[in-house]
């Protein structure tokens, strides 16, 4: 606990996993953005719900 004061620097090992780990991160992001785009614009084909059957929707038959 410190007061008015810094607190102790973290190791090296710790500040540069932490700059890894955040560059890797921004890498992933970016590139699926990139590469992946139809996520965020909607591009993609959605399949019409009215055209699936009751089997593929796993609802049993009606025998009455």
């Amino acid at each position: 606990w410190s007061y008015r004061v810094n607190g102790p620097k973290p190791e090296m090992l710790a500040r540069v996993g932490a700059q890894v780990a955040g560059g890797f991160m921004w890498w992933w992001v970016l590139w699926h953005l990139f590469h992946e785009y139809e996520h965020i614009t909607g591009e993609f084909d959605y399949p019409d719900p009215s055209s699936w059957t009751n089997a593929e929707l796993g609802i049993p038959a009606d025998d009455v």
